[in-house]
């Protein structure tokens, strides 16, 4: 997934928007399953939430309607915590 995540970010880098648009949809249709598999909490093996953490933000960065909109709640519910909210 690193290496994956490295070349698509040199590919964007690029300034090739069809390349990049593509690379990004081939991305979430090969890990979409393991993707939708993630929790958002801070629970699990140092290993676990490593992967978590990288599925995650590769998954918003390619704008995976699911995780934005998720990222997008939590942070919504933070803001209204006053920044109190620790964890999900």
């Amino acid at each position: 997934l690193g290496y994956l995540e490295a070349f698509y970010h040199i590919i964007e880098k690029r300034d090739e928007p069809i390349l990049t648009k593509d690379l990004g949809k081939y991305i979430l249709q090969f890990f979409h399953t393991v993707i939708d598999q993630q929790t958002w909490s801070d629970s699990g093996t140092v290993s676990e939430r490593r992967l978590r953490s990288a599925v995650l933000s590769l998954a918003c960065h390619l704008d995976y309607p699911p995780c934005v909109e998720r990222a997008n709640q939590h942070f919504k519910d933070w803001l209204r915590s006053n920044g109190t909210l620790k964890s999900v």
